[in-house]
């Protein structure tokens, strides 16, 4: 697959998922630069960015998708043992 190609496809992706730009451009340097010696470091810059974001999901807002499903979960069970269907 030609890199336009693949641009195309990531861009649609990151876009299909709402991903923010800052990782579409991210991904887009990396893929730019997969073939040059800045690769390397570039690629443990940003895995590097990944593992401190999971590290500190449970404290930031990135994780309050997940804190969302869960009270809607609840909600929907407490409604159901109610009798409110």
């Amino acid at each position: 697959m030609n890199p336009v190609a693949q641009f195309v496809v990531i861009r649609n992706l990151l876009l299909a998922l709402r991903i923010p730009f800052h990782f579409f451009f991210a991904v887009f340097v990396l893929l730019l630069l997969r073939e040059t010696a800045a690769m390397g470091p570039l690629l443990a810059l940003h895995l590097g960015v990944v593992f401190a974001l999971f590290i500190t999901m449970p404290y930031g807002k990135f994780v309050h998708g997940i804190y969302r499903f869960v009270a809607l979960v609840r909600y929907a069970r407490e409604r159901k043992m109610m009798g409110h269907v």
